[in-house]
């Protein structure tokens, strides 16, 4: 099947198609992930932030991390449908968020742990880890330390800040959040993909097929006009009229066929006049030597 010009044709225009629109694929699916990993991230961060000022501001910070935030000072408050951070007596670059309340939704399934300075979690938004102690946490360690901290683990993506009260750092809060949504996103995208490209594919075929049929049909042409050629026909036409490489072959084969013509032509004559010039000194020649056979030398005697 592969030994025809147009199969092969074909066969390497989707091979060149398919590689391409599989590395294309790759590199798409990577950054589309790098950007939605890269943008929670950000996100997550910013709400640890947030929930870090709500905390050192709340005005229980002092002993915010030795009471394991009592209900009444505790600024960071579980209910059922969302978490609640309440903001009092703010900072002043934030006192335009005086008595305002920032709320972290629970449709984000966001996870919030605080912990103190020896890393023990003084309070878990799931109440699951409380009194755990979370100091080899890498993203935790880095925020005693006073880094500020993101990575993705496990198919989620975890922050930890550090908890800073007049240039010390008392504790950290530690957030967290599952990366399902990005994982539909990038399971839809992958479904998207691969109808994109097996729909490519296939008109991509159709048009090489017709690329290939138009490539190989001067071939073919001049094929049977050398086949003719070879049995003495000389006046097959050659209908390849194209300004392209096979158009320059199809111009050289008919001025090959006329010059063969022309020189198979030449040798006939040639052969015809020499017969003829050869045909008189043959005749006496043998009239001659048929006159000598008859005894023409001997009457000479």
């Amino acid at each position: 099947m592969f030994n025809r010009l147009t199969t092969r044709l074909v066969a390497s225009h989707l091979l060149v198609i398919a590689i391409a629109m599989t590395l294309l694929s790759f590199l798409l699916l990577s950054f589309v992930q790098s950007y939605f990993v890269q943008a929670m991230q950000q996100s997550l961060t910013l709400q640890a932030r947030l929930t870090a000022q709500a905390l050192m501001s709340s005005g229980t910070s002092a002993n915010i991390l030795q009471t394991a935030l009592p209900p009444a000072q505790n600024a960071l408050q579980q209910q059922t449908s969302q978490i609640t951070v309440q903001v009092q007596n703010v900072s002043p670059n934030l006192s335009q968020l005086d008595n305002a309340t920032i709320r972290l939704s629970a449709e984000l399934d966001t996870r919030i742990r605080v912990v103190d300075a020896r890393g023990i979690v003084q309070a878990d938004s799931a109440n699951a880890e409380r009194g755990r102690d979370l100091s080899s946490d890498p993203t935790i360690a880095a925020a005693l330390r006073g880094q500020e901290q993101a990575r993705a683990q496990d198919d989620w993506i975890f922050v930890a800040v550090p908890l800073r009260r007049d240039a010390r750092i008392v504790g950290a809060v530690h957030l967290g959040q599952p990366m399902r949504d990005v994982a539909a996103v990038l399971a839809d995208l992958r479904v998207r993909l691969l109808i994109s490209v097996g729909v490519s594919l296939v008109l991509s075929a159709l048009v090489g097929l017709m690329l290939a049929r138009a490539i190989a049909q001067p071939v073919r042409e001049l094929t049977r006009a050398a086949n003719h050629l070879a049995r003495g026909d000389f006046d097959y036409p050659l209908n390849v009229n194209s300004s392209d490489e096979l158009g320059e072959l199809a111009r050289a084969f008919r001025s090959m066929s006329r010059d063969l013509q022309r020189t198979l032509q030449a040798r006939t004559d040639l052969v015809s006049n020499v017969s003829h010039e050869l045909r008189t000194p043959l005749t006496a020649i043998k009239g001659l030597i048929e006159t000598l056979r008859d005894g023409a030398v001997e009457d000479l005697n």
